[in-house]
């Protein structure tokens, strides 16, 4: 079946072994694809960091977690 680029970027989770910045990456690429805004920061740029949070898996290898 063919995903939206949007549902594609809502769906995306972190494979197992990828590292951070490849993940990110390409939750980003994603987002381009979804045409969200989230470069120039606003709405989209904050949805886009928490939604990557959420996903991530691993907040021990996170540099930086509130507490």
């Amino acid at each position: 079946f063919t995903q939206t680029a949007l549902s594609r970027y809502y769906s995306a989770k972190r494979e197992r072994g990828e590292h951070r910045c490849d993940y990110l990456n390409r939750r980003n690429d994603y987002a381009r694809n979804a045409r969200l805004q989230f470069e120039k920061g606003g709405r989209d740029a904050k949805e886009h960091v928490q939604q990557f949070l959420v996903t991530y898996g691993d907040d021990q290898s996170l540099p930086c977690t509130s507490q």
